[in-house]
């Protein structure tokens, strides 16, 4: 058969190759007519096909995962599908995904069927069992597993030591209440026991059962602190916990879930062996710092049941992603017979089914955790024979046997095979011999693949001759050369050594692989033995060579010694999926083969009778199966000659150094043919064919070159434009050619089958000197920088490397810098010279407990001879990770060409230090001192206060120590105009003195106040006191006092002002940073001095001033005659005088105006 159309379309072609003909090869011959069948619908319809009485064929469609499989049962006459009928749990399967026939009973199976139990999905298969007329005679369930409700108790014992902090206590007390809410509806009945050095019950298992209420349980939990007393804490669990006072069940098995954060202090050993023998499974959690060393888990498997039972965490944030892992314990604990393991409740059995002397088997690939295994069908379900993989250690987990099955007759004996595809990660087969009644199966003998991921076994196929089988087929169909994938590997019984390979590869041209083995039954006559062939990467079956028998299958018939045979051969072309077991539509092409009698005595690929079998020419017919007939072609042999110039592709136009060039390659095609026949051929050159984007194409951005020419009458030529600035220049550039002949009806010559696609490489040319081989010499060198810095936004770590190729060009140069956890790759950036070069780089997650890893992608695909690239990497750091005193850093610089005698300096290893800023706020209250002031001269002492106020805002980084600070302050030992400062002193709350050092000892911070407060202060002269290391809490601040006593001396004069000038700044222990600006304060204090003045002085010297101006007034007015007798008359006569020049008269002085005259 062979694959036309889509849409699960099926051509079958009967017939059998001629063993007259064997020179001719299979490949040519035509069949004539043929039939193609397809139903219209189903999904991978054709993934198996089973032959019927009655010119019919039973076709399995098993579908996808989520949709049910279908059978359909198809006429060869007409052409026609019809879906078969089915019911019950069958219609929720895979059904179709194995065929069989045993006498007229038609079987099928299929995996798939599921049901759930505890929130654990159980997979079995289910086999139908049908009638001649594809009814359903019986249901089967092989390896169906009911639900195991078995009860478990589970007790949780915590720590409650001094050690652990209140958000790590509460961390713990969520992850219980999470465990018990998301498990409330099962069989599993809860307690919990907190320890330190005493043992207190929480909930006992009696007081779940009647309330099953977690967080009701839980509330009012308190931490009491104290020791870790671990052995004695389990002892009290397994002796009053696990007890039936205390609600243990009878029958229910035990389980103690331990979560601490640190090293018992107290040994007694007896305490465990009370929980062994009581039979106590105990999984151990360790979280935190605690447990950072290689040896924990060592440490605490002395607590567990065993190694897998020892769990450690770096954090308790990383306790709320370990619900699932504790889950599946406990169903392991819960569901099955052992601790560890599954056994048929994931068996998936139908996946392959076959019969042998009566015996139905079927494969159970996910019994016993995907070890695999077999399974004997029969009527009743509690009767059937389970087979377990021989090498449960060799092939666990997932060793998968049982995946494919083909029954082997030899004399005497009934065999098994069954192909374990993942059996030591190569592959293997198994030889099973089936016991004639009762007794076991025995495991005879392993064969192995040969590499890692072939699927070796995936598939498997018998060829059967004269009613025994001489040579069982083994499929690899992921095995893959380098250039071909696919293999099929031929072995043959000897009695001496069973199944001992012989034969090499399939011819480098072209490979096949086994998918399917089918046992035709065709007619009263013609009996054959065929197996199908996938294809894989594309070809054909290869070849195997055997003494003393040659066997070309598939391709070339046969060629058997006189008086052997061999069956028939099938090809296949089922589902695209390299294991053949799932997918879409497939077919089939069938061929027989070989010489030697049929079972009617005849010979198989002849025509039984003597009637009706004819040969005329090139066609064959035979009437037993209808006109159906065979027609040997025309074979045109063509041969490639695909040239190029110039012979190698400069790197200047590719590497980006100069995008104006055009690089430009012709391409010349030659076909060749010997002979004389004439016919066009097709031809296709694609460029790149293996990339999803080419380097090069040809014109209007096409890829591929189509034509068509005459073999040896001409040549063809086309120009090839490489694109400029590509990614990888180092690989050559691969241009393929396909030809094919151009479809004809009646169909005209045919190529060979080893005409398969042909290619060159076209190189690019390379900077390696004479010799033509590069070594490079790679050298990283870590130039140092500033420290991690966590506690402010967008934490950052920035690094920066040089990278130095010493020698000659380096391919695929690569840096890899491993960081722990908690670091994250943000960018990267490389420049050679102030020029950038291109750097790619991805982050990616290592192992639980091993470093991460950042890859960068450097200078791709070629970092250049004698360049020195200077890369810097910045990682984001996050805030929540647990952090040390350090961050350690490893960088490694690689290339696919360096020697080894030159990697000494590829590796560097370093440490950066880790700093912690805090939110640390220094102030001076406004209830100090603000004023004072004195006055002379009865002066006396004044008390002087500043009060500091120091407060921590913000909780310091998860991880971080417990900051401190030390405080320093600086006070004036005398103010200017004969102020004297006594009795100076500094207090810190909740802390003891401070004391008086040398100034010199302050740091750099300190001599700045000291320069600012003599030069605003006007006082030179400092006192430096230095406090005690301050704990910081966030929210609680820490105040500083300072007091002094001021006194004027008795010199001093007044009136004067001065100020008194304190200063507080902190200093913070390492890794603790903080913002200067704020680490420091400053306060002042007025100090006036007043002086008292004395009046008596002022009022006598006024009142003789009076007098002396009193008498100089009276002297002055005597000196100018006032006080003289005839001045006054002289006045009075002067008057008159006057008063007559103006017409008026004035009455001499002393007299009075007479009445009636008017007043002057």
């Amino acid at each position: 058969m062979a694959a036309v159309g889509h849409g699960g379309i099926i051509s079958i072609v009967f017939g059998v190759l001629l063993a007259a003909l064997p020179h001719i090869g299979a490949f040519s011959i035509h069949p004539v007519p043929h039939r193609v069948l397809t139903p219209g619908q189903g999904r991978s319809f054709g993934h198996q096909v089973l032959p019927l009485d009655g010119a019919r064929v039973l076709v399995g469609a098993p579908a996808e995962v989520g949709d049910g499989g279908q059978l359909f049962q198809c006429s060869v006459q007409s052409g026609e599908c019809q879906k078969v009928q089915l019911e019950g749990n069958s219609t929720r399967t895979h059904i179709g995904m194995a065929l069989a026939r045993d006498g007229d009973i038609t079987i099928a199976c299929g995996p798939g069927s599921t049901h759930v139990c505890d929130r654990n999905v159980y997979t079995n298969g289910v086999c139908v069992l049908l009638d001649p007329q594809l009814r359903t005679r019986q249901e089967l369930m092989p390896g169906y597993q009911g639900c195991q409700r078995g009860p478990v108790d589970l007790v949780f014992l915590f720590d409650d030591s001094s050690s652990m902090s209140t958000s790590q206590f509460k961390a713990i007390r969520d992850f219980m209440v999470d465990v018990m809410e998301k498990l409330q509806n099962t069989s599993i009945h809860f307690g919990a026991v907190q320890f330190s050095d005493r043992v207190q019950t929480v909930f006992t298992l009696k007081e779940f059962a009647a309330r099953p209420q977690p967080r009701e349980l839980l509330q009012g939990l308190e931490q009491h602190g104290g020791l870790t007393d671990t052995f004695a804490a389990i002892g009290f669990v397994a002796k009053e916990l696990f007890s039936e006072e205390a609600g243990a069940r009878p029958g229910a098995r035990r389980v103690l879930v331990m979560i601490t954060d640190g090293d018992a202090t107290d040994h007694d050993p007896k305490a465990l062996d009370v929980a062994e023998e009581r039979g106590i499974h105990r999984y151990v959690i360790g979280v935190g710092n605690n447990f950072n060393s290689p040896d924990t888990k060592r440490y605490l498997q002395q607590f567990a049941s065993g190694p897998g039972f020892v769990k450690v965490l770096e954090s308790f944030e990383r306790l709320r992603g370990l619900f699932q892992e504790l889950q599946a314990r406990l169903y392991n604990i819960e569901g099955t017979t052992q601790l560890h393991s599954f056994h048929l409740e994931m068996c998936s059995s139908g996946i392959s089914v076959d019969v042998i002397q009566g015996r139905r088997v079927t494969g159970a690939v996910g019994a016993d955790n995907w070890a695999g295994g077999l399974l004997e069908l029969l009527e009743l379900q509690e009767n059937e024979t389970f087979v377990p993989n021989p090498h449960p250690k060799e092939s666990r987990p997932e060793g998968y046997l049982g995946y494919a099955l083909a029954g082997l007759r030899v004399p005497g004996r009934a065999l098994v095979a069954a192909g374990a595809p993942r059996h030591l990660y190569v592959g293997g087969v198994v030889l099973f011999e089936v016991p004639e009644a009762t007794g076991d199966w025995k495991a005879l003998q392993t064969l192995e693949g040969e590499q890692v991921g072939s699927y070796f076994g995936a598939t498997l196929c018998a060829l059967d001759q004269g009613g025994g089988t001489v040579a069982l087929l083994v499929g690899a169909p992921s095995h893959y050369d380098g250039r071909w994938g696919g293999r099929v590997h031929l072995y043959r019984w000897e009695e001496v050594t069973p199944w001992a390979v012989s034969g090499r590869r399939w011819p480098p041209w072209e490979t096949w692989t086994v998918t399917t083995c089918q046992r035709w039954l065709w007619g009263p006559r013609w009996r054959t033995r065929s197996v199908g062939l996938s294809t894989s990467f594309g070809g054909i079956p290869g070849e195997w060579s055997s003494t003393p028998a040659r066997w070309d299958l598939g391709t070339r018939g046969s060629r058997p010694p006189p008086g052997e045979g061999t069956s028939g051969a099938e090809v296949s072309s089922p589902p695209s999926e390299a294991a053949g077991r799932h997918g879409g539509p497939g077919a089939f092409f069938r061929t027989g083969g070989g010489r030697g009698p049929g079972p009617d005595g005849g010979w198989a690929g002849r025509h039984g009778s003597g009637d009706g079998g004819t040969r005329r020419g090139d066609e064959v017919t035979w009437g037993d199966i209808g006109d159906t007939g065979w027609r040997s072609r025309p074979v045109l042999r063509v041969t490639t000659n695909l040239t190029f110039d110039p012979p190698v592709i400069s790197t200047r136009g590719v590497d980006c150094s100069d995008v104006t060039i055009v690089t430009i390659v012709t391409l010349q095609l030659c076909l060749h043919r010997p002979g004389d026949l004439l016919t066009p051929v097709t031809f296709r050159v694609d460029v790149d064919p293996q990339l999803a984007q080419g380097r090069g194409e040809f014109r209007e951005g096409q890829r591929s070159w189509d034509g068509e020419m005459q073999p040896g009458l001409s040549c063809q030529s086309k120009e090839l434009r490489v694109l400029p600035c590509l990614e990888d220049f180092v690989t050559p550039i691969r241009a393929s050619v396909t030809i094919a002949l151009p479809e004809r009806d009646p169909p005209g010559p045919i190529l060979p089958p080893s005409t398969g696609p042909t290619w060159v490489e076209i190189p690019f040319e390379q900077n390696c000197g004479d010799d033509e081989v590069c070594k490079a010499d790679l050298e990283v060198r870590v130039m140092l920088g500033d420290a991690a810095v966590l506690g402010v936004p967008s934490a950052e770590l920035r690094v920066q490397l040089i990278v130095d190729n010493r020698r000659e060009d380096a391919y695929k140069a690569a840096l890899q810098v491993q960081h722990p956890p908690g670091v994250s790759y943000r960018w990267a950036r490389a420049s050679q010279a102030s020029a950038p070069v291109p750097i790619t780089c991805w982050d990616a997650q290592g192992a639980e407990g091993q470093p991460w890893g950042l890859s960068c992608n450097l200078s791709y695909p070629i970092l250049r001879a004698g360049w020195q690239v200077m890369v810097e990497v910045t990682f984001d750091l996050q805030q929540n990770a647990t952090w040390g005193k350090s961050v350690g850093l490893m960088a490694t610089v690689s290339s696919e060409n360096e020697p080894n005698i030159t990697l000494e300096d590829n590796i560097k290893s370093w440490d950066v230090p880790v700093h912690f800023v805090l939110d640390l706020v220094a102030s001076w209250k406004e209830d100090s001192t603000p004023h004072l002031n004195f006055t002379p001269p009865q002066p006396h002492n004044k008390t002087l206060r500043h009060h500091y106020r120091v407060e921590l805002l913000r909780a310091p980084t998860p991880g971080s120590p417990k900051p401190q600070a030390t405080p320093f302050v600086l006070l004036p030992q005398v103010l200017p105009h004969g102020v004297a400062v006594a009795a100076p002193q500094v207090q810190v709350d909740l802390g003891g003195p401070c004391v008086a050092v040398e100034p010199q000892l302050g740091d750099a911070v300190g001599q700045e106040l000291n320069r600012s407060i003599a030069e605003t202060c006007s006082t030179p002269h400092l006192r430096l006191f230095r406090c005690p290391p301050t704990q910081l809490t966030p929210g609680v601040p820490v105040g500083v006092t300072v007091s002094a006593a001021l006194r004027p001396l008795p010199h001093s004069q007044g009136p004067a002002h001065s100020h008194f000038c304190s200063a507080l700044w902190l200093t913070l222990v390492p890794p603790f940073l903080a913002t200067p600006q704020f680490l420091r304060a400053q306060g002042v204090t007025e100090v006036e001095l007043l002086w008292e003045v004395n009046p008596l002085p002022g009022y006598v010297g006024g009142g003789v001033g009076g007098l002396l101006l009193l008498l100089l007034i009276v002297l002055g007015l005597a000196k100018c005659g006032f006080f003289r007798r005839n001045y006054r008359e002289r006045m009075e006569r002067e008057g008159p005088e006057e008063g007559e020049g103006e017409g008026e008269e004035s009455p001499p002085s002393g007299e009075t105006p007479k009445e009636g005259d008017s007043p002057s």
